[in-house]
């Protein structure tokens, strides 16, 4: 009996030494994972006095990294006769109420607090941020006094604040309305309610205003050089206003995303009072940017700065003033004319009439918004790319079509800012050195390409690589007749170099694995396919210009990633494959309007039928059905 007693205390033991091994192996994961954060929040190390960082040293250090991404993806956009950079302590006036109540960070679990660690952006310019703020900073800029200070009463006083009721604004229409008195307090909603962050209305006194108080803005000595922002907010789970003037149909009406008549006005004002003009651009989405281009608005140049958090115009400030060579690269594509992508016509509020009562699996009517999901693949430069490879842009059906901004033909007129585009100080020349591209399955493939600076002044360059697939070569791939969709060009891999002094080169190697250049075949395979055939990799300047001449490889057989052969993946616990293809109603048949390389023309026909984002509608009879039968499958 002693015995067994022993053996049973040593078997406990030995369980509980097992247990503490297990707690001790899972804490020491975290603390090798998460560390330094936990030592920062607690104070136990860092750059502080006595070996701990503070809460004011974690901020600050946030704040100088702020300022270091901003400078480092700030792009370029326009720079006409050299205007940027400026001479260090340039006398710049500052205008525009999104330059005064700037789009931090967007809104919502993303949204940037305003705080005395928020920089305004004549702080940022004329190093005036009282020291201790985080970021070391310097006078880039001499900014007007006299402008800042009547920019900072017209907005209210405050960071998003509403404003003051001596001071013009516009209604949802354009129409100038002056708000003072109850008049003001009558007519707030239509102004905006000082939301500055909103998604929904475009922040920007008319240009009256700045008429009116002429006298109050320019200052003498500072006529030379007129710096304005223009800011567009988001938000998660809405989308920008795409009918704006509320006039019923986006297609043909003004749109969040497009310079509205106030900031046009603002354009107007500058070009008659200053000797050139500075656009900065605070949004994380694409605008319709065409008048910037236009003599009429004389901006002579225009910076992409996104949203740049408490402390990041520092780095804008740094890059107007030439202590950082531009080298952001846009990873979106700019068109003149939004309407001319399919994602335009699908999205704001759509309600389908004919769905509000079948009752969802959250207990409650379909009535709240819902989105036509048309498009595919074809979003952003994927479209763009395809459609002019396809020749869309040159064919009847787009070039006779009265399109938002009007009449247009041919890749250069649709597209004004390329996804990938950036202007630098400096040019450079790039060249493929070497390639081992075998496009074998499971294996890694390379590209190294040699960076020259040809300029004259140093600076950095990223070098985009793009993957052109075959298309429509194995016919057992997506479906018959019409090929599995894959976009023209995709990025798949991109490296920025170090700082290259004139002349100087640096060789770039770009890797990828095979089995990431895959497509997902819905109704061929119902897995993911490399597909036989020639690929092509480019070296671009953007999506649209090569560089230099691309990489060719051939892949003989197609790959089927369906667990078996040459698809079989070590890798794989389970396969991915086809568990769910409403798209298709059960009968391969993709539905009118789905978008479609094979026949472009007709598939954008019928998505501009939709314009779902001004009106009602109602889905087929064949949905209904399909909506009803899946919403009592998942009550039950």
């Amino acid at each position: 009996m002693e015995t067994k007693k022993v053996s049973t205390r040593v078997g406990t033991g030995v369980r509980l030494i097992a247990i503490l091994v297990c707690l001790l192996m899972v804490v020491n994961s975290l603390l090798s994972t998460f560390g330094d954060t936990l030592t920062t929040y607690l104070g136990l190390s860092g750059n502080g006095s006595e070996g701990a960082m503070s809460e004011a040293d974690c901020m600050a250090e946030g704040r100088e990294i702020d300022a270091e991404i901003e400078s480092e993806g700030a792009v370029l956009l326009r720079n006409e006769n050299n205007t940027l950079p400026l001479a260090k302590g340039t006398k710049v006036t500052i205008l525009g109420a999104m330059s005064y109540n700037y789009v931090c960070g967007g809104t919502g679990s993303a949204g940037g607090k305003y705080d005395e660690y928020t920089y305004t952006m004549k702080e940022a310019f004329d190093g005036s941020k009282e020291q201790g703020s985080g970021v070391s900073t310097e006078e880039y800029l001499d900014v007007s006094e006299k402008a800042w200070n009547w920019l900072e009463s017209a907005c209210g006083g405050a960071r998003n604040s509403d404003t003051t009721e001596e001071y013009y604004g516009t209604t949802g229409t354009g129409e100038q309305k002056s708000f003072s008195g109850s008049d003001y307090a009558e007519n707030k909603d239509a102004y905006g309610n000082g939301d500055w962050g909103g998604y929904s209305r475009v922040n920007e006194f008319a240009k009256e205003v700045y008429e009116r108080d002429r006298d109050d803005i320019l200052e003498d000595g500072y006529t030379g050089v007129a710096i304005v922002t223009f800011g567009r907010s988001g938000a998660e789970g809405a989308s920008p206003v795409m009918d704006y003037d509320g006039d019923g149909k986006a297609s043909t009406g003004t749109t969040y995303l497009q310079l509205s008549v106030d900031e046009l006005g603002l354009l107007d004002f500058c070009k008659e009072n200053f000797d050139k003009t500075i656009v900065l651009i605070n949004s994380s989405t694409p605008i319709e940017l065409g008048p910037i281009e236009s003599e009429e608005y004389g901006v002579d140049a225009c910076l992409w700065i996104g949203h740049p958090g408490e402390a990041g115009l520092v780095g804008v400030a740094k890059v107007l003033t030439g202590d950082v060579n531009p080298s952001g690269h846009l990873v979106d594509t700019y068109a003149y004319d939004m309407s001319t992508m399919p994602s335009f016509y699908n999205n704001d509020d759509n309600k389908y009439t004919n769905v509000a009562d079948i009752e969802t699996g959250y207990g409650q009517s379909n009535d709240f918004g819902c989105y036509q999901y048309e498009e595919g693949i074809y979003v952003g430069y994927r479209f763009y790319e395809t459609a002019d490879a396809k020749g869309y842009f040159d064919s009847d059906a787009f070039t006779q079509h009265e399109w938002k901004n009007g009449k247009a033909k041919g890749y250069d007129e649709v597209v004004q800012y390329l996804f990938g585009y950036g202007l630098s100080h400096t040019t450079f020349s790039q060249k493929v050195k070497d390639s081992s591209v075998t496009l074998d399955p499971h294996t890694e493939n390379s590209i190294t390409v040699t960076v020259t600076n040809t300029g004259s002044v140093a600076g950095k360059q990223v070098v985009q690589l793009y993957m052109e697939a075959p298309y429509d070569t194995d016919d057992t791939c997506g479906i018959r007749g019409v090929g599995l969709q894959k976009a023209a060009k995709v990025l798949i891999g991109f490296e920025k170099t170090k700082l290259l002094q004139p002349g100087e080169s640096e060789d770039v190697t770009i890797t990828f694995d095979t089995d990431d250049l895959a497509s997902f075949d819905t109704y061929g395979h119902g897995c993911y396919v490399l597909e036989k055939g020639d690929y092509l990799f480019h070296v671009g300047e953007n999506a649209h210009t090569d560089a230099c001449d691309p990489v060719k490889a051939g892949l003989a057989d197609s790959v089927i990633y369906d667990g078996d052969g040459a698809g079989a993946r070590d890798t794989d616990t389970n396969v991915a494959k086809v568990s769910m293809s409403d798209v298709d109603a059960g009968d391969g048949n993709m539905l009118p309007g789905y978008l479609s390389r094979f026949d472009f023309a007709s598939g954008m026909e019928t998505i501009m039928q939709h314009e779902s984002s001004c009106k009602d509608e109602s889905l087929s009879d064949d949905l209904v059905k399909v909506l009803a039968t899946k919403a009592g499958e998942t009550t039950s």
